[in-house]
């Protein structure tokens, strides 16, 4: 009994040794580093250039205020739309990282400019087709929402004027054919 009791078990111990993961590496830090690493991260989140000055380490020291400064020369390059202010980012990776933000902010910049425009244009057509009592101006407008506001608000001053509810059934959007005929 005992013979078969030390097979089992060698062949759990054999089973549970093969299931195991390969070791993983051991990293061993002494206290001056780790804390070194806490100021470091604390320093970069705070974007405090004279935490980094309580860094033991003058290499990580320097880096730490050197990534802060990148960081900053990056926002300021974003802020100000003006790719020219990455050249002073000390870090290759950084300096390009601050290119590409600095595009894709001018590129959301011009984007928005465009939106704008085109909701001033709706609203001037608008306009123009509500005071003209004209629906066919309204398709000019080239948002689907301010599109459909354009043709109700024509439609439903046509409606109230000849007292004809029928008139809102060209709006075409449900909800807003009920608002019209409320109006009637």
């Amino acid at each position: 009994m005992k013979k078969i009791m030390i097979i089992v078990l060698s062949s759990l111990t054999l089973t549970a040794c093969l299931a195991q993961e390969a070791p993983t590496e051991v990293v061993i830090t002494n206290a001056d580093e780790a804390l070194d690493n806490m100021i470091y991260k604390d320093a970069v989140e705070m974007m405090d250039v004279s935490r980094c000055e309580n860094i033991a380490e003058k290499f990580d020291s320097v880096e730490c205020a050197k990534v802060i400064v990148a960081f900053d020369k990056m926002e300021e390059a974003v802020v100000n739309m003006d790719k020219a202010l990455c050249k002073d980012v000390s870090f290759d990776r950084y300096r390009k990282e601050c290119e590409l933000a600095v595009d894709k902010a001018v590129k959301q910049e011009k984007d928005k400019k465009m939106v704008d425009q085109t909701r001033e244009e709706d609203k001037s057509k608008s306009k123009l087709a509500i005071e003209n009592n004209d629906p066919k101006l309204c398709e000019d407008v080239q948002e689907e929402d301010s599109k459909d506001t354009c043709l109700y608000n024509v439609l439903v001053n046509q409606a109230v004027q000849k007292e004809d509810a029928t008139i809102c059934e060209q709006i075409g959007r449900a909800d807003l054919v009920k608002l019209c005929e409320g109006q009637v």
